[in-house]
């Protein structure tokens, strides 16, 4: 969203200096802003993946949508339509480019409809009748870059403004055990093996042999009208062949994640986080956990341990939240899966 900000900038200027944009450019900026889209929800707010900007806080970023339909570049209704200070581009398009028509409110979708963007692995799944959504980054790429993190297919649910699942981030730049914590599997919504994250970081893949970075895999999405897969090969660094494989389904005021291990067969230590987004979670039984609203069963095999423990998430660059999560912990024979649902009240 904060490149946004700045391509907005870039194509205003290249307007008041009459100088065209290179051959290409302006699909590429419409690509740009449909992400962006999908990415503010309705009310400014949007997923924490990766590192945290400390250019300025994420809420400084709203009315980017509104900003980018009136530039053009936006094809689309934008999904939050308040005017807001777009990180200081909503000085530049302060009415609409004379060139751009007069764009018509779309009919209201009822139940879910879900959009991927498959280079970045972007998924959104969203419920505009119950207010619920999904999102989802999954990079198919084998080695994490620059701002990057592990969650290879980390997720976040929002429930009618309620940050229900949310994505740990990264709330600082600085080297240290902090920044180390929030970038590996502990730190995000995803799996770890053997005490091994998903995938390699940029700063671990220079220390490498170029053989060995050429040799890491990476991941594939596939997606139908009822859910999306992703499949993780970047555990073969350690085992061949083993792949991770995490779906999502969507039905209803029902959100169904499921997380296979396959493809090698042995022992291994699973480790599984979801970092929730509220506190006044409650472990009801084994399986179950609730807060107002809402819950999540776990359905796990009996060789992982499910526990709600602490968990802290980063809402903003710097700032940590002492949070909760549920924690699925275990020495298991491979192959294996197991699922979690989340269900909110949709009558209240």
């Amino acid at each position: 969203a904060l490149l946004t900000r700045t391509l907005l900038e870039y194509v205003q200027d290249a307007r008041h200096s009459a100088r065209s944009l290179p051959v290409g450019m302006m699909e590429k900026a419409r690509a740009m802003c449909r992400v962006t889209n999908a990415l503010m929800r309705s009310d400014g707010s949007l997923p924490l993946f990766g590192d945290i900007s400390p250019d300025l806080p994420t809420s400084w970023l709203r009315g980017l949508p509104r900003v980018c339909e009136r530039a053009g570049l936006l094809d689309e209704t934008p999904r939050d339509a308040f005017e807001c200070y777009a990180a200081g581009a909503n000085a530049y398009f302060r009415n609409r480019a004379v060139d751009v028509p007069e764009s018509f409110p779309q009919t209201p979708v009822s139940g879910w409809t879900s959009r991927l963007f498959p280079s970045g692995g972007f998924l959104f799944a969203v419920n505009p009748t119950l207010g619920l959504e999904l999102a989802v980054h999954g990079d198919p790429r084998p080695t994490s870059f620059c701002h990057g993190d592990s969650g290879r297919g980390s997720f976040e649910i929002w429930f009618r403004g309620r940050p229900i699942v949310v994505d740990g981030g990264i709330p600082t730049y600085e080297p240290g055990e902090l920044r180390h914590s929030f970038r590996g599997a502990g730190g995000q919504n995803v799996i770890a093996l053997d005490d091994l994250a998903p995938v390699v970081l940029f700063d671990e893949a220079r220390a490498r042999p170029r053989w060995y970075v050429d040799s890491l895999e990476g991941g594939t999405w596939q997606l139908d009208s009822a859910g999306a897969m992703f499949s993780w090969r970047g555990f073969r660094r350690y085992r061949p062949g083993l792949t991770w494989i995490r779906s999502w389904r969507w039905s209803g005021a029902r959100l169904t994640i499921e997380d296979r291990v396959e493809g090698w067969t042995g022992e291994g230590r699973v480790e599984a986080r979801l970092h929730l987004g509220e506190r006044g979670w409650s472990h009801r039984s084994r399986s179950l956990f609730t807060i107002e609203g809402c819950e999540v069963q776990v359905a796990a095999p009996a060789g992982l341990e499910v526990a709600l423990v602490a968990m802290p998430h980063a809402t903003d660059y710097g700032v940590v939240v002492n949070g909760q999560g549920i924690q699925l912990s275990g020495k298991l024979a491979l192959p294996t899966s197991w699922s979690w649902w989340l269900e909110c009240d949709s009558e209240n």
